[in-house]
């Protein structure tokens, strides 16, 4: 028996508050990356969904247990069901500092981002500067060599920036089709033309210190 203020239960049953993704098995695998759940998810997600509770005090658990989750907060004279899910607990974190150990780091937990930007104008076949995907503030370096798709089609991946207001440097290894080139063209763009859009797509990991990003 331990005492914790950190679970990990596997919800066998469960319509609500989901924190991260369905699995086909039974067991935590801290080594397999995990997506981010929203506040719901359908019933027909499998086998069951992991999820880590944080409670505001620390309690005595038995490895394997089952626990229900109760929503006490609604009126007990409601004819709403107080029964929000059922799981049994996988792993208990029993350290005092549990939030800034190294131990929640090894739970591979991921929330997708998304960025859109627009490209301002072409510099070679090869390379476009981007705006409005990053703020002025944005350490840009952060986000050198992972990858974009532009609204063309071509791949390309962020150099760097571009002057000091958040513009960025994108290269495109295969090099702009003529769609992408036509669309750029400064006639074009003064005549009010469809806009070549820029988007960015990575993971960022819950409990990783170092705030990395990965694709």
């Amino acid at each position: 028996m331990s005492i914790s203020n950190r679970l990990i239960i596997t919800i066998l049953r469960a319509t609500h508050w989901t924190l991260f993704s369905s699995s086909p098995v039974l067991c935590v695998d801290t080594t397999a990356y995990a997506e981010y759940g929203e506040e719901t998810f359908p019933e027909e997600s499998g086998d069951g969904v992991f999820a880590l509770l944080e409670l505001e005090n620390s309690v005595q658990c038995v490895a394997r247990s089952m626990v229900i989750i109760s929503r006490l907060d609604i009126d007990i004279n409601s004819p709403t069901c107080r029964l929000a899910f059922w799981g049994r607990i996988q792993h208990a974190y029993t350290s005092p500092i549990y939030a800034t150990d190294d131990g929640m780091s090894e739970l591979k937990i991921y929330k997708t981002k998304e960025r859109e930007g627009v490209v301002e104008r072409m510099n070679d076949p090869h390379t476009v500067i981007v705006k409005e995907l990053f703020k002025k503030e944005t350490d840009i370096d952060l986000f050198c060599n992972l990858e974009v798709v532009l609204s063309t089609g071509e791949k390309g991946r962020i150099e760097g920036s571009f002057g000091n207001s958040g513009k960025c440097k994108v290269y495109v290894p295969d090099g702009l089709g003529e769609g992408a080139v036509e669309l750029l063209d400064k006639k074009k763009r003064k005549e009010g033309g469809e806009r070549v859009m820029v988007r960015l797509e990575f993971k960022r990991f819950l409990f990783d210190k170092k705030k990395q990003m990965i694709q």
